[in-house]
């Protein structure tokens, strides 16, 4: 009985004595995040698109899909809150040359464009 008692007596003095990780101050040590995303971007126009007036995700024409690029920084203020800011490139484009549509690929209309994105923001976390 006594050496139970002495070895659950040494088993709480060593675990007391460890030092233990606490998550509540790991936001100090990850204060600082860099992201990088890559996507596709697509234009939802009436350029293009479905053999029908189709609308939303039916008059897709995967052959205009482009290349989207995002990078990105955040700076955590409190464990509560940060600020971030990224940097955002697309290209969004339609022809009517691609499609089946006859009265549109007689219009023969076509656009491309550059979308390029600063936003700066502040998060907080409610959860």
């Amino acid at each position: 009985m006594k050496i139970l008692h002495s070895f659950w007596l040494n088993a709480i003095a060593i675990l007391l004595l460890l030092p233990a990780t606490s998550n509540a101050q790991l936001w100090h040590r990850y204060r600082h995040e860099v992201f990088v995303g890559v996507g596709a971007s697509q234009m939802l126009g009436d350029l293009g698109g479905a053999p029908t007036s189709a609308k939303g995700f039916s008059a897709m024409n995967l052959s205009a899909t482009n290349i989207a690029t995002a990078v990105g920084y955040r700076y955590k203020l409190t464990p509560r809150a940060a600020f971030r800011t990224s940097l955002s490139w697309m290209r969004v484009s339609g022809d009517d040359a691609l499609t089946e549509n006859e009265g549109r690929k007689n219009r023969n209309l076509s656009v491309r464009t550059s979308i390029t994105e600063i936003s700066p923001m502040l998060e907080v976390y409610l959860i």
